[in-house]
């Protein structure tokens, strides 16, 4: 494990067959967005798994998820520890827009950006993907548009 330190950022790839699936929907190694924090002196995760936003201790995610990682160290203007806990046990995993709903769709690869923002409701309650929840986590505008993908790819243009 590398140093991580409060507040940094995970970018995952995953061997799952899930993992292995967004990473080809979104043609990327990166599979899957955390973010670590660390409570009372203890290291753990926060992320939107498919039982929804919660949080993991550090240890008991990598063993069950192992995890291969690459982290970013934003430069908070404030500690997201409570933020990201606000959404922690009350907010779902947003699956349902691409494995139940749109199966052939993702099997052709015919939805755009466009048609996966249309589909999102914009409440604060909504269920979340990962790199959605640190995204909003982040203050980011319009945080359902971004993929795992898509966080790295911002998180190394703002030098993390």
């Amino acid at each position: 494990m590398e140093k991580l330190k409060h507040g940094d950022i995970l970018h995952c790839s995953g061997q799952s067959i899930i993992s292995k699936g967004i990473k080809l929907f979104i043609q990327s190694e990166i599979s899957h967005t955390a973010l670590y924090i660390e409570l009372e002196g203890k290291p753990f995760i926060v992320d939107a798994q498919k039982d929804g936003v919660n949080l993991r201790p550090f240890d008991k995610w990598m063993a069950k998820y192992k995890y291969k990682y690459l982290s970013s160290s934003p430069n908070w203007d404030f500690d997201p520890l409570e933020k990201a806990l606000s959404k922690s046990g009350n907010t779902g995993y947003d699956f349902e827009l691409f494995v139940l709903r749109y199966p052939s769709k993702i099997i052709k690869g015919l939805f755009t950006k466009k048609e996966i923002e249309l589909r999102r409701v914009k409440d604060e309650n909504k269920r979340m993907i990962c790199s959605e929840f640190v995204a909003w986590v982040l203050g980011l505008d319009d945080p359902q548009n971004y993929t795992p993908k898509d966080l790295l790819k911002y998180c190394i243009q703002k030098g993390w």
